[in-house]
């Protein structure tokens, strides 16, 4: 929408001299806006508060991240599910319909409920509970992939033909077919889902602006806690404690391998191309691209790599091995990129999915109980103690 503003500043502006939300007790702001249109739209921002969790107010989508939301007239009910009213997102700097319609069939329920009902259980998820769990996980994959479809995310070619290799594998065929009384048709179409869902979620980490993924990454800590949001640019050498054969070495070839591991850190230290030295003698999978490996200081790297990084100087390599659950590994410290974190692939799709994170709350999840129950124990015979009868689950994303 060219007459709405999009960027974060204006829009901002807006918001907080038109607010009429008290920030202590409602974290965000909303601004009615009248549009070059000349109609009237809502604007509407999640904020963090210290627990780092925005909750929108009922006329809008509840949402755990720092995002601007927008409901305006729908200009084409057809074209909007029936609804009066259209919704948006933005991201980056462009408005995403907000689709507000999908629904889970029993088949889908069922491969859903198969598959992931003995993850739960496993968990420690109470028996009672996890057939609620599972619809919320499928709702959700619903309502994202509708999403996903209106902003033009189709399924590509490779991710189709990696579907189709599974399900032309009579091998796995037979495994399913033994294992689950689900429709393979309809898991098939789950996992070709599930790959639109993924480059959608994608898509959204890539786009996202930088000051949301920086503030996403903040929420995650407490106040006063110290947050390091560089990038670490290092390279390493890896000398792996297990063998070929998958068995870990004994302690007289982990000397003989310490020995190896030392002489290759004397010619690193001497001033020998240290890209040249991983591709010869790394056995990391980084060792094709000399060594090269990109990290934060995020809790994701071993703490004996990254505590040996935060006290690297650029340009150095450690003059010492460094020993880690993997193996032996000569390290050097490239650069360092200031705020580079707000660049990580991992934070970006985190906070991607966040975006997702509370769109199957009460209010936006409509099914029938009684019926939802009755057919969960026509799966599950344990679930429940009613008979079957026929059901569809309907998720609602208006928030109304």
């Amino acid at each position: 929408f060219t007459y709405v503003p999009t960027d974060l500043e204006s829009i901002r502006r807006l918001a907080v001299l038109g607010s009429n939300d008290n920030a202590d007790s409602s974290p965000g702001y909303t601004y009615t806006y009248t549009d070059s249109l000349k109609e009237t739209c809502y604007l509407r921002l999640s904020v963090y508060n210290k627990t780092g969790i925005g909750v929108i107010s009922d006329n809008y989508v509840d949402s755990s991240a720092q995002k601007w939301f927008m409901k305006r007239k729908a200009r084409d009910k057809k074209e909007n599910d029936g609804e009066d009213q259209a919704f948006y997102r933005l991201y980056g700097n462009k408005w995403y319909k907000f689709h507000s319609l999908g629904k889970v069939t029993k088949k889908e329920y069922q491969v859903y409920y198969e598959m992931f009902s003995q993850y739960l259980t496993a968990y420690g998820y109470d028996s009672q509970s996890i057939p609620g769990q599972i619809l919320q996980k499928a709702a959700q994959d619903k309502m994202i992939l509708t999403d996903a479809k209106a902003a033009g995310i189709k399924l590509s070619k490779e991710d189709k033909a990696k579907v189709d290799e599974i399900f032309n594998n009579q091998e796995h065929i037979d495994y399913f077919k033994k294992n689950y009384q689900f429709s393979l048709d309809t898991l098939k179409e789950i996992y070709y889902n599930d790959y639109i869902i993924q480059a959608y979620i994608e898509k959204l980490a890539s786009e996202a602006n930088t000051e949301d993924v920086e503030n996403y990454i903040k929420s995650k800590y407490t106040d006063g806690q110290d947050i390091d949001m560089n990038e670490y640019d290092t390279s390493h050498i890896l000398f792996k404690f297990t063998k070929s054969d998958g068995t870990t070495m004994t302690d007289d070839e982990k000397a003989e391998l310490k020995t190896k591991a030392e002489g290759i850190l004397a010619k690193a230290l001497a001033g020998e191309d240290f890209a040249t030295l991983a591709k010869e003698n790394s056995e990391d999978t980084t060792a094709s691209d000399g060594g090269k490996y990109l990290m934060y200081m995020d809790g994701y790297t071993v703490s004996a790599y990254s505590d040996v990084v935060a006290k690297m100087q650029v340009g150095e390599v450690y003059p010492e091995l460094v020993e880690s659950t993997y193996g032996y590994h000569i390290i050097k410290l490239n650069a360092i990129n200031e705020n580079g974190r707000v660049n990580s692939e991992t934070e970006r799709e985190e906070y991607a999915n966040t975006l997702f994170n509370t769109i199957t709350t009460d209010k936006n999840l409509k099914y029938d109980e009684d019926k939802f129950k009755e057919f969960v124990k026509s799966i599950d015979a344990n679930a429940y103690s009613t008979s079957n009868t026929d059901t569809t689950t309907t998720t609602t994303t208006t928030g109304e």
